[in-house]
């Protein structure tokens, strides 16, 4: 598989990284997942403002992305690659030359399945880290597959108040009647791209949508709930811990639909 190495387009096993580089032996960088189905790129736009928000507000990085060269190098990656859909990874780290761009492919595997949460024993106190996607991604990594041994599909996180938070790789959203809720971004989560496509999206109008704290000890009251990321779009939960909830309705589901 090619990948492209800031301007070089090399083949990925011939990429070589400086032990020395900060974004290597300490996860100093930013990365950002996108999905293309059908050589159409999703959302570029939101996630390069993400990258350079969070470029800036943690390292004090200051870089305007130019769309049209990020663009033309996905094209590129997508055309040598024989590929149509796939799943497109963009990191930003700190390198022994300064900041270092890598952009590659794989595989697009999507779940559309309703999936099974169990609630997070650790509780999550105040740290700026949880605003950003930085390589550094250890805790997600092996809480995921922690939950994966349990039989789940992940954990779902709370805060020390009881507030719910996300999973180790979604926001998480509750319905209730017309209402739409999730939590607050102000929380210690990652305020995904999907999840504020559906927060303006202008199909869920019959809908009201809140940002809002919702407590662990009182999800029992809501009718179902979804969680989105940019890989999966959203996907049903069947059940947290040993509350079950019924499948979102084929109209919602449809609406919801961002791609």
């Amino acid at each position: 598989m090619k990948i492209f190495y800031n301007n070089n387009l090399i083949e990925e096993d011939e990429l070589i990284i400086s032990p020395h580089s900060k974004g290597f032996q300490f996860g100093k960088g930013i990365f950002s997942t996108l999905k293309i189905v059908g050589g159409k790129i999703f959302f570029l736009r939101d996630h390069l403002l993400r990258i350079s928000h969070s470029l800036k507000k943690l390292f004090g990085v200051n870089i305007e992305f130019n769309d049209n060269q990020f663009l033309s190098k996905i094209e590129t990656l997508l055309s040598v690659n024989l590929l149509e859909n796939a799943r497109l990874k963009i990191i930003f780290f700190e390198d022994t030359i300064g900041f270092s761009t890598i952009i590659k492919l794989s595989k697009l595997v999507i779940n559309k399945e309703p999936v099974r949460l169990k609630l997070s024993q650790e509780k999550r106190g105040d740290n700026v880290l949880y605003k950003h996607k930085t390589l550094n991604y250890l805790q997600n990594i092996l809480q995921k597959e922690n939950a994966e041994k349990k039989g789940f599909y992940d954990f779902l996180y709370q805060d020390y108040n009881g507030n719910i938070l996300e999973t180790s790789y979604c926001n998480i959203f509750f319905v209730k009647g017309n209402q739409i809720l999730t939590p607050f971004k102000e929380l210690n989560l990652l305020p995904g791209i999907i999840r504020n496509r559906i927060l303006h999206n202008q199909n869920l109008k019959d809908f009201q949508l809140i940002e809002s704290k919702i407590c662990s000890n009182n999800i029992e009251q809501f009718d179902s709930c979804f969680l989105t990321n940019s890989i999966h779009g959203c996907v049903g939960i069947e059940s947290i811990n040993d509350c079950h909830f019924s499948e979102i309705g084929q109209n919602l589901f449809d609406k919801l639909s961002i791609y």
